[in-house]
Formats: C-alpha cells, structure tokens, sequence
C-alpha cells in the first residue's frame, strides 16, 4: 500500500485553478480576436452606406470589443457626436439605408461569427496538444 502526502494541497488547488481560469481567458481572447477579424471584413460595407456628405463620419467607423461576466460584446459604431442622428434619426431616409443595410448582412455576418469562433477554439486546442474534430 502507498500513500502520498503533499503538504501543500492548498497552492496545488490553486495552481490548477489558475490553469483551467488562463485556459478560459485564452480561449475568450481568441474567440473575441476571431469576432474582431469578421467584423472588420464589414467595416467598409457599413462605411459604404454611411452618407457620403460627411466624410468625417464614415472615417469615424470603429470596432468595439468587451467581455464582461463571460459575455463578449462587439460593435462597429459611429464616433462622431452627431452619427445618431444622421444614420438612426427616425424621419432621415440615411436611417433606413443603414437599417436596412444591417438587416440584410445580419444572418451572413452571425454565421460567419459561429465559424469564426469555432475555427479560432479548434486552433487555440490544437496548439495546446488536443486534439480536434
């Protein structure tokens, strides 16, 4: 009969913890870096359709990223103070091209999302020695 004692369970339960939270934070940044490289794809689609009279706004496009509480957002925005108003102002005919324009790439761009994501997770556990169906 063997028995092993380790004196220091306590940061062997901690280190393994830190493993499996690194782990997860890897794999959140690269799925995010993934949903960061589909959306800039789009970026000059929604540059395209931003009116063409204010050339301040459509170089004002930006991605946005944050993972909060295991939930990432993304967004492509307008940094311009008055872009709400020229592109989502209810009564302006630029609401219904970007609208519009949004609707008709959203279910391209969520399935282009889930591959994306899905190829960068297969990628990250492959270079960790798993391997991937």
């Amino acid at each position: 009969m063997k028995l092993v004692v380790t004196d220091n369970m306590d940061s062997v339960i901690k280190a393994i913890a830190s493993l499996e939270t690194k782990a997860v934070g890897d794999l959140t940044r690269e799925s995010r870096k993934a949903m960061r490289k589909t959306m800039t794809v789009y970026k000059p689609f929604f540059k395209s359709v931003t009116p063409k009279k204010t050339g301040s706004l459509r170089r004002s496009v930006k991605i946005k990223s944050k993972s909060k509480k295991g939930v990432t957002r993304i967004s492509l925005r307008w940094e311009e103070e008055y872009a709400g108003y020229v592109n989502f102002w209810k009564e302006s005919k630029n609401s219904k091209v970007v609208t519009s324009a949004y609707d008709s790439m959203k279910p391209k761009m969520d399935r282009e999302f889930s591959s994306a994501i899905s190829a960068a997770q297969k990628a990250y556990l492959k270079s960790r020695g798993f391997r991937v169906k």
